[in-house]
């Protein structure tokens, strides 16, 4: 076995040169990965495909204080601890200083999540699952928090909220540019949430980092589209993704995740991946 050389990997030839969309064929996209896919397109499609390890212990712990924040969207820090309570059993922790340092970290998100809870503006919807049609390109999602607040002209503005569990915040030039802020800014313009909010526009959009060592929570803010000096630059971002992520072959971008990167073994621009190259 293995001798034939039929048989070797990476000598079969391509097994199709046909679009993954063809030009008339929507492009689904999703506001979460559209950063992946803008970075590096290969990258965005192996991942789809399942190119990703499991789930570590604090992304585990991040989806249950997500989920906590969804089940409590108005809460107190003495509501939300007693959820965390309620369901810390979830994680399957180990006894022990794993467990116990844990424990720790989740209480302090909890502690940045309340503090944000008071300073945030109206609730509209949390969880809320979306489509919108953008041309060519089908965006779907889910948003965290969706907030009303009132605008400078006194006319109610919809704003997005994304809640992070990671430590370090992104800066403040990169959330302006945040390309899955932008997408959901995108969603609100084109009526997604119409049937829980109206017809608002946007009026921007935050990330809200509760996973911080600070003493409270981090919040970088991304001005509404139609404020920005740029404001075409997210339609024209996801277009530009759509077809990136539509041709044939997938290109492979360097880029400083490339050290992180899960899918390192399949990518042509890697020494352990220059196998799969042509």
């Amino acid at each position: 076995p293995g001798a034939d050389p039929a048989e070797w990997y990476g000598v079969a030839p391509v097994s199709t040169d046909a679009p993954l969309w063809p030009a008339d064929a929507p492009v689904p996209l999703s506001p979460s990965k559209l950063e992946s896919a803008a970075t590096c397109a290969l990258r965005w499609a192996l991942e789809g495909a399942g190119g990703t390890g499991a789930d570590t212990t604090e992304q585990n712990l991040g989806t249950l204080v997500h989920a906590v924040a969804a089940e409590h969207p108005h809460g107190t820090e003495a509501e939300l601890a007693a959820a965390l309570d309620a369901r810390w059993a979830e994680l399957e922790l180990p006894e022990g200083w794993v467990g116990a340092a844990q424990r720790r970290r989740a209480a302090s998100m909890v502690r940045h999540l309340a503090a944000y809870l008071r300073d945030g503006g109206e609730v509209v919807a949390v969880e809320q699952p979306f489509t919108a049609d953008l041309g060519r390109v089908v965006l779907r999602g889910v948003v965290d928090r969706l907030e009303r607040e009132v605008g400078d002209d006194g006319r109610p503005r919809l704003r997005v909220v994304d809640l992070k569990t990671g430590r370090h915040p992104v800066g403040k030039d990169d959330a302006a540019r945040h390309a899955q802020l932008g997408a959901y800014q995108l969603a609100v313009g084109a009526g997604a949430f119409a049937d829980v909010a109206g017809d608002a526009p946007a009026g921007g959009a935050a990330l809200v980092y509760v996973g911080t060592d600070q003493r409270s929570y981090a919040s970088r803010a991304q001005t509404a589209l139609a404020d920005d000096p740029d404001p075409a630059w997210a339609a024209q971002l996801v277009e530009e993704v759509a077809e990136a992520v539509s041709r044939s072959a997938m290109a492979a971008s360097g880029n400083d995740l490339c050290r992180v990167c899960a899918v390192r073994r399949s990518c042509p621009l890697q020494p352990e991946g220059r196998v799969v190259g042509p």
